[in-house]
């Protein structure tokens, strides 16, 4: 039936097939998969439209991250801090400006949208050492470290810093 599951093209195609024999109505109709109603373009794209029904989490940071002028992207149901425009800066301008600052002198990041998992055990490490593309077991207790994870093609699935909180806990 297609991506379409006969909402679209199924009366054009029993048009087609028996504009010679009979009228839709003689012969009837296929049955239409659910959902058959119709959705709203903005109950799909409605972040875009205006605000919504929809949860929005704000990290403890969000009035400083206002008070700086900071423009907001949204990340899953985060408002997450995307830029610090300053007057008359395009978005380009104002990130190339931080990415200045951060490198020669120091940055810093909210990281409270990013997912926490807490892991624990005896394997702990080693089941990081699996997950990783670089190894957990040597990181001491009280010290982080950055991490990829990988796809079976080996490209990036996922990122993220992981902090050794005791020996069987990361």
């Amino acid at each position: 039936m297609g991506t379409d599951q006969g909402k679209t093209s199924n009366f054009n195609a029993l048009a087609i097939l028996l504009m010679r024999w009979h009228e839709i109505p003689e012969v009837g109709t296929t049955t239409f998969r659910m959902p058959y109603t119709p959705s709203n373009l903005g109950a799909i794209a409605g972040r875009d439209i205006g605000h919504l029904f929809d949860p929005v989490r704000l990290t403890r940071m969000d009035d400083w991250h206002r008070s700086n002028g900071a423009k907001f992207e949204h990340v899953g149901q985060w408002m997450r801090a995307w830029y610090y425009p300053r007057d008359g800066e395009t978005m380009v301008e104002a990130v190339n400006r931080e990415v200045l600052a951060a490198r020669t002198t120091a940055g810093l990041l909210d990281a409270s949208t990013l997912g926490k998992i807490d892991i624990r055990g005896p394997d702990a490490a080693e089941f990081l050492n699996r997950v990783y593309t670089n190894g957990w077991s040597k990181l001491a207790v009280g010290r982080c470290r950055y991490g990829l994870m990988l796809k079976d093609d080996g490209m990036v699935m996922d990122d993220g810093v992981t902090t050794r909180l005791g020996k069987t806990i990361s």
